[in-house]
């Protein structure tokens, strides 16, 4: 067996990263940027008001107040939308709106609150400081700038930004189409006539769910029979995806087939058998192929086939290499230090991932384990909101202990 580390690192330095295409603006939100977007002008453009109210010369209201105002001659107006044409003189005033450009000769607005609002001449009860509400051409962005790099995923106020940038389209990485099937006869589908003897395929449903949330395009093939042959076909069938993963059938058990059809189908394995709970038997293997988003050689992995098992090895190993395939700067789930609020057993030789919901108060996080720790309890699993890293060792973790923790949704940390 390998450790956790190695296995991440080996499968991580493998992954591709899927080419660019081309989107639509609004089309390009939650899609990771493949180039920087720069700004094709000034941000803004030119120098204007941060208010309604008067263009004025400062020298020209300096001491003005309620009980002793200046009084200025309205000279003209100036919408937004509109070039001023004239220039202001001493003693004079514009009348100016929000976001118009600043004509020549003033070098200060102020607001429409403090003055009469006169339309022919003005009374100012405030004195006002050079440049005050004013926006000057280029303070937020200049021309040429790169205003969102590339590795970013496009929020809306990203998209915002790159519509202020002129850019209707947008470079960015392609989804992953991944494969995914499960195996056994003793497997049904949702839906279908349950019998005492058959489970429900859970594994297929998650881990596609799994992949939608992060922007990947799940096809599920279905369910392959107990032998090397369905097995074999189910894999073939899935050649034409970027990635392939199985949610059974790679254990030591003599229906387990999946590792053998992915050799049968021209792969080669990576590695299998990882010194961790849940997960042991996470199989990687690797296969030219011509066809997919990208170059020759495309993953495959091959997950246990418990429930709990499954969806914390797609968790662990197949999120960051999927986000890497989407093209994110950061495909590494980010650790926090937490603090068990009880006893923890640790496992021999073996890294375990416990199911936790965890609390916090600022930078301060506590840990629960959400009960029965069994590869087949999804109960637990739907229940967490974080895994904690206990390292392998006898005895126990005690309540207060320190451990590292993975949040299963990174939303999580954003709700009290």
């Amino acid at each position: 067996m390998i450790t956790f580390d190695e296995a991440l690192e080996a499968i991580l330095k493998t992954i591709p990263v899927l080419p660019a295409e081309k989107a639509l603006l609004p089309d390009a939100v939650g899609r990771v940027l493949a180039e920087d977007v720069c700004a094709r002008r000034a941000l803004p453009p030119f120098d204007n008001s941060a208010m309604d109210g008067y263009a004025v010369r400062s020298a020209d209201v300096a001491g003005a107040s309620k009980d002793h105002p200046a009084s200025l001659e309205v000279a003209f107006e100036i919408p937004a939308g509109v070039t001023p044409t004239k220039k202001l003189a001493s003693g004079q005033a514009a009348r100016i709106f929000t976001g118009a450009q600043i004509p020549e000769g003033a070098d200060a607005v102020v607001m429409q609150e403090k003055t009469d609002q006169g339309k022919s001449r003005v009374q100012v009860f405030q004195s006002a400081e050079k440049d005050q509400n004013i926006r000057f051409r280029g303070e937020d962005v200049s021309e040429g700038q790169v205003v969102i790099e590339a590795g970013t995923v496009i929020t809306p106020s990203r998209l915002a930004m790159a519509a202020s940038a002129s850019r209707t389209v947008l470079a960015v990485h392609q989804k992953p189409v991944v494969a995914v099937f499960t195996s056994g006869d003793e497997i049904i589908d949702v839906g279908e006539e349950v019998a005492d003897d058959k489970l429900i395929d859970s594994n297929s449903h998650g881990v596609s769910a799994m992949l939608r949330e992060l922007g990947a395009i799940p096809r599920r093939l279905g369910i392959a029979s107990d032998n090397l042959e369905s097995a074999t076909a189910m894999v073939k069938a899935g050649l034409n995806a970027d990635m392939i993963i199985s949610t059974a059938g790679v254990s030591v058990g003599e229906y387990d087939f999946v590792r053998d059809a992915f050799k049968a189908a021209g792969a080669t394995e990576q590695l299998w058998r990882i010194a961790m709970k849940p997960g042991k038997p996470v199989a990687f293997s690797l296969i030219e192929s011509k066809t997919g988003s990208f170059g020759s050689v495309k993953p495959m992995f091959g997950l246990p086939g418990n429930p709990v098992s499954a969806l914390l090895s797609f968790e662990v190993f197949v999120k960051p290499a999927v986000r890497k395939m989407l093209g994110h700067r950061n495909f590494i789930p980010r650790r926090f230090i937490a603090t068990l609020t009880e006893r923890v057993k640790r496992i021999p030789e073996r890294l375990h991932f416990v199911r936790v919901t965890f609390e916090h108060d600022g930078a301060n996080f506590r840990a629960t384990p959400t009960g029965g720790q069994g590869s087949a309890r999804l109960l637990s699993l739907s229940l967490a909101t974080a895994i904690i890293i206990v390292p392998a060792g006898s005895g126990s973790l005690e309540k207060g202990a320190e451990v590292e923790m993975i949040p299963l949704c990174a939303d999580a940390l954003m709700w009290s």
